[in-house]
């Protein structure tokens, strides 16, 4: 309790969050340089520090129209960084249509597009389109010929290396199709 306050050391601390109460950025209006500055309480009651901000174009549109949450400085590679946090405001958008996909026995894959409900859309017929995957139906193809000559012939060591070959390949060609 006796004890005088440490100077803020950020070498093995983690960075706190500064709310509107301790610190907040401020537009500048006179120097183009620097446009933002930081403006943090310390220690002492009623001091405060003024830091400049060099932020680049990109977050100073970012920076536009938004509510500013909170900040952190991070210091990382002898530099110091504000770290900040924002709330914006994002219109709805209209949806122009509505998708599903199935993963079916015969066919790969089933796409239905269905037309949004709107005015201009009444009466429009769906579209569907299915993909096909012949590279796959090829290969499974393939192993169920080995498999049968190897059925009809008897090689048990053979059908005991493609045991699961044909459900490899469907799930990897299913998976890559997915994906």
């Amino acid at each position: 309790m006796k004890r005088e306050p440490s100077e803020p050391a950020f070498e093995t601390k983690t960075p706190c969050r500064i709310d509107s109460r301790t610190g907040r950025i401020e537009k500048s209006v006179k120097s183009s340089e620097f446009p933002l500055w930081l403006h943090i309480s310390t220690l002492r009651k009623r001091e405060t520090i003024d830091v400049l901000l060099n932020p680049s174009q990109y977050h100073l549109k970012q920076l536009e129209d938004v509510e500013i949450n909170d900040l952190e400085i991070v210091q990382k590679n002898k530099k110091y960084y504000a770290h900040i946090s924002i709330s914006r405001e994002i219109p709805d958008k209209q949806i122009s249509s509505i998708g599903g996909i199935d993963q079916g026995l015969n066919r790969a894959i089933a796409v239905v597009l269905l037309p949004s409900p709107s005015p201009e859309t009444d009466g429009t017929i769906p579209h569907r389109e299915l993909i096909l995957d012949s590279d796959k139906r090829d290969l499974i193809d393939k192993y169920d010929l080995i498999i049968a000559s190897c059925q009809r012939s008897g090689a048990t060591k053979k059908l005991k290396q493609l045991r699961s070959k044909r459900s490899n390949v469907a799930l990897y060609h299913d998976w890559c199709l997915a994906k």
